[in-house]
């Protein structure tokens, strides 16, 4: 045989095994199977295939990103309605900004330009979770990255990831859920249910909660300061060391920060504009003895609402704290947990923002920042700040001469101004428990934030409570029961220049 007759043969084969490979890969792809190689997950897979779906009857003009908070939560057909726009939904479970930051990147390398973005935010940066981890670490998203762009990513999205992964987690993505079997004791007999990894989505791209313990869990009892359903990580395997959660987060958080803010500039560039906001929460978790009350009352995540600022300030995009929310925190029905709404909650929710968005309802100061004042108001009430009496520095007052507010018939709030001429640091003394042990206490005396004081276990005749440094004005001081239960017992206080 010829050297030419082997080239022959040669190019002939490869030209039918592309030939192969094409009508494969069009079979496969018209077929509408889900792309699950490297979209982190069959969910995110299924995100892209419905906004496909959506856009054969018209571009959509406003593309709602975010965690699970926004995936089950927010209703983007009702948005829509109220907007008098075309929404989508492409909120997906246990992703982070700086995940959610390169979808949106995605979208402009494919061509999308929608005329606005509602980013769904949660109380971080970033996440741990698996789906950041596969999806960065995956094959199209560093064709994507990479010279190219727009055509490589077009491309790479149909290739497997080359990622390697356990059997049950391709039996999650492959199948549409299991049969759980339970017994319903209320009935005496056996249920079965399908259990939720593979929910469907409505055409408008939010997950549909498949069964009523999903759908609502809620309950007057629930712990006030439950978790978020996504921080929770499973713990170690028995001797493998393996977790099912990554433990580490998919990047550093000065580098999530800076392309979070290239985003936005990119989407400024193309003319989107951008609004972030926060879901509401279950009444219950903005309680003033819940764990969450005490990181925002204290300032732990000052440094990332301050972030949030800056970007909201920078980019002209709103920021819209909606934590609390009247019409919709009060209401136990509307949530799956106590952070994460359900379907009834994300009408409410989307038609909301629908009337925030189309300028019906003007944004309220009240829901303006992080933390919104809503949401302090809610965590400890409200006062009127001219029934507050100025009281002498250096002088022993009795809690009676402060301004003292009772809720609920319970005495849990006291408040008094003092005058400062000179700068310098200046200590709070309570003196005079009545109670064994006194409940803790948020105390501010100027400055954003407060301090919690736990009184010692045996009363004393005088327990320091804050030190700060306060410059020459009026300062108002204020003492809250970190306890809606229990009332201030202290019968005497001072506010004192700290000699040295």
């Amino acid at each position: 045989m010829s050297f030419r007759s082997c080239t022959s043969s040669f190019r002939r084969s490869l030209a039918l095994g592309a030939l192969a490979c094409a009508l494969a890969w069009g079979v496969v792809d018209s077929a509408g199977l889900p792309r699950v190689a490297f979209y982190g997950g069959r969910k995110l897979a299924d995100k892209f295939a419905h906004l496909e779906a959506l856009e054969r009857d018209g571009p959509v003009d406003v593309l709602v990103i975010g965690p699970s908070y926004i995936d089950q939560g927010f209703d983007a057909e009702r948005f829509g309605q109220v907007a008098g726009v075309r929404a989508y939904n492409f909120g997906v479970q246990g992703t982070d900004m700086y995940l959610q930051s390169i979808l949106l990147r995605q979208m402009l390398l494919l061509g999308r330009t929608p005329k606005a973005v509602l980013w769904g935010l949660r109380d971080e940066v970033l996440t741990r979770s698996n789906i950041d981890r596969q999806y960065l670490g995956s094959s199209a998203v560093n064709y994507a990255t990479g010279p190219g762009g727009s055509v490589a990513y077009s491309l790479a999205r149909h290739l497997p990831q080359f990622q390697r992964r356990r059997m049950m987690d391709w039996a999650r993505e492959l199948s549409m859920g299991v049969r759980h079997w339970s017994w319903d004791t209320s009935r005496g007999e056996k249920r079965v249910e399908l259990r939720d990894w593979m929910e469907p989505l409505d055409a408008f791209g939010r997950t549909q909660l498949m069964t009523l313990q999903r759908m609502q869990r809620v309950a007057a009892h629930e712990r006030e300061d439950a978790g978020d359903d996504e921080e929770d990580v499973a713990p170690a395997a028995s001797g493998t060391g393996t977790r099912f959660m990554s433990q580490d987060y998919s990047t550093d958080i000065d580098a999530a920060k800076a392309h979070v803010a290239e985003t936005l500039r990119l989407l400024r560039a193309r003319g989107v504009k951008v609004w972030l906001f926060l879901t509401p929460y279950y009444e219950l978790v903005l309680a003033r003895n819940s764990k969450y009350s005490e990181q925002i009352l204290t300032g732990a995540n000052q440094a990332y609402f301050d972030w949030l600022a800056g970007l909201s300030a920078e980019f002209d995009a709103p920021l819209v704290d909606l934590h609390y929310c009247a019409e919709i925190s009060g209401e136990p029905h509307y949530f799956f947990d106590t952070r994460h709404l359900n379907g009834p909650g994300a009408a409410p929710l989307g038609a909301l923002m629908g009337e925030l968005y189309a300028g019906k309802r003007p944004i309220p100061a009240a829901w303006s920042g992080v933390p919104a004042p809503a949401e302090l108001e809610h965590m400890l009430g409200s006062f009127e700040r001219e029934r507050v009496p100025r009281l002498e520095l250096g002088a022993r007052h009795t809690l009676d001469r402060t301004l003292l507010v009772e809720r609920g018939g319970v005495r849990l709030d006291a408040y008094a101004a003092f005058r400062v001429e000179r700068a310098g640091t200046y200590r709070v003394l309570l003196s005079g428990a009545q109670t064994t042990p006194e409940p803790p206490l948020f105390v501010r005396l100027g400055g954003a934030h407060y301090a919690r004081w736990n009184p010692p276990a045996e009363p004393k005749p005088v327990a320091g409570v804050l030190e700060t440094r306060l410059e020459p004005g009026e300062h108002l001081l204020e003492l809250h029961s970190a306890n809606p239960k229990q009332a201030l017992g202290w019968d005497e206080l001072l506010v004192e220049e700290k000699r040295e």
